[in-house]
């Protein structure tokens, strides 16, 4: 099959009776009937001046805020992530509503319960450490496997992002726990919730160069942030 183009050519097919009218750019002589189902087409002289260009619609800019998440209005009416969470760990309660709950996380804790118990719930909660580089001191080692058997349920935990976790710590045990970890060179306040947590380097104990700018960066930038 071969078709050819030009000002005044036919374009002819293998079938004869398949024929389309030459034409001279956008111009054509007119409508021919093809036999299997399909017709040329004409265009009008008066369209082919040329193509129009199209304009892209404007978006107007809209003044509403942005929608924000429950817990970005928790924290902004916490008077720096502190209310209701005080106020919730001093009643006797052995757990906290769920503003506190959203609110102790940015302190390094988790409110959980035993999900296999059934009636009552079993409050407890997770506390985690914040360790830059995963470096630990022997004095905070030492301390964190003494609560998890005081206060915890007998196990301290290592994650991936270089942290201790303890497990199972009533309510009542948490301002101890906190303050014993803080006393004795460690910090569990940025630990969870939506924010940077941990800052991970290599933690090995080598003298090599790009290992001590690695760890001293990731100091740096937990003290940032």
């Amino acid at each position: 099959m071969t078709t050819s183009f030009g000002a005044s050519n036919t374009a002819i097919f293998g079938d004869p009776k398949l024929q389309i009218q030459g034409f001279n750019g956008l111009k054509s002589s007119g409508l021919i009937p093809l036999h299997r189902g399909f017709h040329g087409f004409s265009v009008s002289s008066s369209n082919s001046s040329g193509a129009r260009a199209v304009s892209t619609p404007v978006k107007h800019e809209t003044t509403a805020e942005p929608k924000r998440s429950k817990v970005e209005i928790l924290k902004e009416q916490s008077n720096f992530i502190r209310y209701p969470l005080n106020e919730e760990m001093l009643n006797d309660a052995p757990n906290i509503n769920e503003a506190a709950t959203q609110l102790i996380k940015f302190h390094g804790s988790y409110q959980q319960y035993n999900r296999d118990e059934r009636g009552a719930k079993s409050y407890s909660f997770m506390l985690r450490t914040k360790n830059p580089s995963g470096k630990v001191p022997n004095r905070l080692y030492l301390v964190m496997d003494d609560l998890a058997d005081e206060f915890g349920i007998g196990t301290l935990r290592l994650t991936t992002r270089q942290t201790f976790q303890l497990h199972g710590v009533l309510k009542k045990d948490m301002k101890t726990v906190m303050s014993t970890i803080i006393r004795n060179m460690g910090s569990t306040l940025g630990a969870c919730g939506d924010l940077n947590r941990n800052v991970l380097a290599p933690p090995a104990p080598l003298t090599r160069k790009d290992y001590l700018v690695a760890q001293e960066t990731a100091e740096n930038i937990a003290a940032l942030l």
